[in-house]
């Protein structure tokens, strides 16, 4: 049992706003759409274009969170996916994008990125703290989920990039761990009615090469299912965790490349088996660690986590001119971020940050890059002087409850 300190007083709350639309939800839509303008008389209104973007909000209260809280382990976001999890006083968040090129191998990619996020949130909410107001380590969440589901006896093919963070209420550490190219930022957002944003930090680029992400990747499919549409995915479209309790050290588990019939592995934080083929492990994270409180009274901190879906398609001014427009409506911050990067890709036209990266490798591209969008707005707030919650940043409120407030 952790060591239960019953007089600490949490210094920030957090609160959640995740929002997804896939790229199929996108173009049946739009397809929809244009199909209702040529049929409707030229003079007719143009009706309200509304893309089916989701939205929910998850607020982590720390005095609640003690006893793991409720977890959001996966979600069907396309290829994409996304988690979050409470353990102690830490809120647990992270988005990951399953790699499209398995679609050639008839390999379902959601299907890892679920069961990497859903080991994820798991691994968090039970991860064992010595003090009630230790962090979690970001790194060792992806490393522990990744143990476990190699470990595990599932038929998991497949690969993803993930970018988990863990942020302490206590002492407002933010501590975030990047594999591939599911990116991160943080701005800082001035107290006031305005509430004018800043950039503090955008994460870089973490790929081999150009279009060529770091990524976790799964058991390989023996050969005579290669080529072929494997057997249809788990109930709610990802694996469970068989053991959290046990140390995946301890107990067999197959290779990544190895049939059903192969010899069984080590697995443990070395991971060299899977980095002795060339594969990525999760020490090839990107680690980041900063001081998330907010640096004004009143004031937030605002952190940003999304799959590639918006990193590619959203410059970061266009970023910033959302957040600078909608943070006090966290919700609608959210949806317009993801609308932006899809009316972004929708166009050939324009620059985009993905067109780019491609001319700057030699490669003949313009316009936007369709894929799913996921993404988490993480606010961080002080709790001074709170008294219910609220989005509104310029009138702070206070913890609550971990609970779902939209969907």
């Amino acid at each position: 049992m952790p060591s239960k300190l019953t007089n600490v007083i949490p210094k920030f709350s957090a609160r959640l706003t995740f929002a997804h639309l896939s790229k199929k939800s996108s173009a049946a839509y739009v397809n929809k759409y244009r199909a209702q303008l040529r049929a409707q008389p030229p003079s007719k209104k143009m009706p309200p274009f509304e893309l089916p973007i989701r939205v929910q909000t998850h607020t982590i209260a720390p005095h609640f969170a003690s006893t793991g809280g409720e977890i959001v382990a996966h979600a069907d976001a396309g290829e994409d996916s996304f988690f979050c999890a409470a353990n102690r006083y830490n809120a647990i968040f992270g988005v990951a994008d399953g790699v499209g090129g398995w679609n050639e191998s008839g390999i379902d990619p959601s299907v890892f990125a679920r069961t990497l996020t859903n080991y994820c949130a798991k691994v968090a909410a039970s991860e064992w703290l010595l003090h009630e107001t230790d962090a979690v380590e970001a790194y060792r969440c992806i490393a522990l989920a990744y143990s476990h589901m190699r470990a595990d006896p599932h038929d998991l093919y497949g690969s993803s990039t993930i970018t988990a963070a863990t942020f302490n209420m206590v002492n407002g550490a933010l501590d975030v761990a990047q594999i591939g190219d599911s990116n991160y930022a943080i701005f800082d957002v001035a107290p006031g009615a305005t509430a004018p944003v800043t950039t503090r930090y955008v994460s870089p680029e973490h790929q081999h090469k150009f279009n060529m992400p770091f990524q976790l990747t799964g058991k390989f499919p023996p050969p005579a299912r290669r080529g072929h549409r494997v057997a249809p995915p788990p109930p709610g479209g990802a694996f469970e965790p068989q053991n959290l309790a046990a140390n995946p050290a301890n107990y067999k588990a197959r290779a990544v490349g190895s049939s059903a019939e192969s010899a069984t592995a080590r697995n443990d934080f070395d991971f060299s088996d899977v980095a002795a083929i060339g594969l990525d492990t999760p020490n090839d994270a990107v680690s980041g660690r900063f001081d998330a409180g907010p640096s004004a009274a009143n004031g937030a901190t605002v952190v940003l986590l999304a799959t590639d879906g918006l990193f590619d398609n959203v410059f970061n001014d266009e970023i910033l001119a959302v957040l600078t427009h909608s943070i006090n409506d966290q919700e609608q911050c959210a949806y317009q971020l993801v609308q932006a990067s899809c009316l972004n890709y929708l166009r050939s036209d324009l620059s985009s940050p993905f067109s780019e990266r491609a001319k700057a490798a030699g490669y003949s591209f313009s316009g936007g890059k369709p894929d799913d969008v996921t993404l988490v707005l993480a606010v961080i707030t002080a709790n001074e002087d709170a008294h219910s919650s609220n989005s509104d940043i310029g009138n702070e409120d206070g913890p609550a409850p971990f609970t779902k407030s939209r969907l």
